[in-house]
C-alpha cells in the first residue's frame, strides 16, 4: 500500500503536467482579437477561422464579444 504522501505527490505531478499543457497552447487568433476588442481584425479572421475555436479554458470569441459589448461581432459569430 502506498503512503498518502506518495499519492499526494503523484496527484500534484499529474496536475502540474495537465496545467502546463493546458496553458502552453496559444489561444486562437480569432479569440485573441475578440479579447483585445479588435473588431475589424476579428471580423477578417472570422472569414477563415473556426467561430467555435476556444482557449484552453473553453472561452470563445463569442464570450469575449459579449463581455466587450461588441454587438456586431457577437451577431456575426452567432451567424457563423
Amino acid at each position: 500500500m502506498q503512503t498518502p504522501s506518495v499519492l499526494r505527490a503523484a496527484c500534484l505531478a499529474a496536475l502540474a503536467t495537465f496545467a502546463s499543457a493546458a496553458f502552453a497552447a496559444s489561444p486562437p487568433a480569432l479569440v485573441e482579437a475578440a479579447k483585445a476588442g479588435d473588431t475589424p481584425r476579428a471580423l477578417a479572421l472570422l472569414r477563415e477561422a473556426d467561430a467555435d475555436a476556444a482557449e484552453a479554458d473553453g472561452t470563445t470569441a463569442l464570450h469575449w464579444a459579449v463581455r466587450n459589448d461588441d454587438v456586431e461581432l457577437a451577431t456575426r459569430l452567432l451567424e457563423a
